[in-house]
């Protein structure tokens, strides 16, 4: 052990999720070149970083090109959030925001599918889906939120996850993978990448779930929060008792998501034509602003 991983494990970090103490599992170089602790938490059994403070480093120099996944992943998260929103009752009027949702595809698709989504996302173009952001019509609450692939990258998830909770979300679907006392060999720690920071327990997330008024279900690829109180999504009994079939993937799963998303897809150009004509309202009437 160096002097420099030597100071990292004699500098007590707190958990960044519950606060718990944490000690040092194992060490790891970032990008190839910065030594920094895995600290596990001792509370909520949850797995994190060093303070990345690599992070601006990590996105300058890390292309996107890298996650040749992204787009397969998306198809995937979409044809299951909409038969999950089927089955909850969400109609096409209720408000759904995709949190972190990057370049929009996800929020594209999803207004293809009928459903009334919009995009947030501090860093990216909304390439797909300008024009409906959260930001461009100020969104203050919304029933469903979604969150894909994002929790693992927040350096802080009690102060970034608060900032969901603003919106006060019925049913919040996320995915992220869990840890379960995984090894150094596992490559979701990604250290060569440095940019997943927090690794959550499944304790953890029916703690973060319990202390905020909402009930943890847990998923194979993605999961779940449902607000215990007044909600009208999880009343549904068919819901109720399909979800967790639903969120455990394998074949059943993918197969009648597959084939409810073709369904529908069957409408799409209805929805993406209503959305084009809402935009070049837009734009006309910007244009005779300006004259």
């Amino acid at each position: 052990m160096n002097l420099l991983e030597s100071a990292a494990e004699n500098r007590p970090e707190p958990c960044r999720l519950c606060g718990g103490a944490t000690a040092i599992r194992f060490t790891a170089k970032i990008l190839k070149k910065y030594p920094a602790g895995f600290r596990r938490c001792d509370d909520c059994g949850s797995m994190q970083t060093d303070s990345p403070y690599w992070l601006d480093e990590s996105y300058a120099i890390v292309h996107s090109a890298t996650d040749t996944g992204m787009a397969s992943r998306t198809i995937q998260m979409a044809q299951l959030t909409s038969l999950l929103l089927r089955m909850a009752g969400v109609g096409p009027q209720t408000r759904c925001l995709d949190w972190g949702g990057g370049n929009g595809l996800f929020c594209r698709m999803m207004r293809d599918q009928g459903y009334n989504f919009f995009n947030d996302d501090k860093y990216a173009e909304p390439f797909y889906c300008a024009g409906f952001t959260a930001a461009e019509i100020g969104i203050a609450k919304c029933d469903i939120v979604t969150a894909f692939e994002i929790f693992e990258h927040l350096p802080n998830p009690k102060t970034e996850l608060a900032d969901i909770l603003r919106f006060e979300p019925k049913l919040w679907i996320f995915s992220t993978q869990l840890y379960e006392n995984q090894g150094p060999e596992w490559n979701y720690f990604g250290p060569a990448l440095g940019r997943h920071v927090f690794f959550y327990s499944e304790r953890s997330l029916h703690q973060f779930a319990e202390a905020h008024g909402y009930r943890f279900i847990r998923g194979r690829h993605i999961h779940l929060f449902a607000k215990r109180a007044d909600n009208p999504y999880f009343r549904r009994g068919f819901f109720r008792h399909g979800i967790q079939r639903v969120l455990d993937g394998g074949k059943w799963a993918g197969l009648a998501a597959s084939l409810h998303f073709l369904a529908r897809q069957r409408h799409a150009y209805r929805h993406w034509q209503s959305d084009a004509d809402r935009m070049r309202m837009r734009i006309h009437a910007g244009q005779s602003d300006r004259t």
